[in-house]
């Protein structure tokens, strides 16, 4: 034999902290993934903010106005223990930016946070 052997319940402890621990990385990445994207919003939509700047088109990112989805962003996320799968804080707040309603457009920045983690974790797109 090479090492002890662990008990069944030692092995799925240890298994569960590496997926944990897996899951926080991830939603590290994520974050700072999506401040990335945030933060260089093209601003080629038709209009413009109280600031004079143009906004986000339809299907870009949100553009910055007041920082609160920065702010809740940058904000390092809270691993929770037992949690399975990697949540992302903004598509839950934010749906409205991400699905859009009857009077905005959607602006995909959950979408396209994930098509990059993805492709950064080796997953494909």
């Amino acid at each position: 034999m090479s090492g002890p052997v662990l008990g069944v319940a030692a092995a799925v402890h240890k298994l569960t902290r590496k997926a944990e621990q897996r899951t926080y990385t991830r939603a590290v990445q994520g974050s700072e993934i999506a401040v990335r994207l945030h933060l260089a919003s093209p601003r080629t939509g038709p209009t413009v903010n109280r600031y004079g700047q143009l906004r986000s088109a339809p299907g870009e990112q949100p553009a910055v106005e007041e920082g609160t989805l920065l702010t809740l962003l940058q904000a390092t996320p809270t691993p929770v223990p037992g949690l399975n799968g990697n949540g992302h804080k903004f598509l839950v707040n934010y749906a409205v930016l991400e699905l859009g309603t009857r009077h905005i457009a959607p602006r995909p920045m959950g979408a396209m946070t994930i098509a990059q983690l993805n492709r950064a974790a080796g997953g494909g797109g």
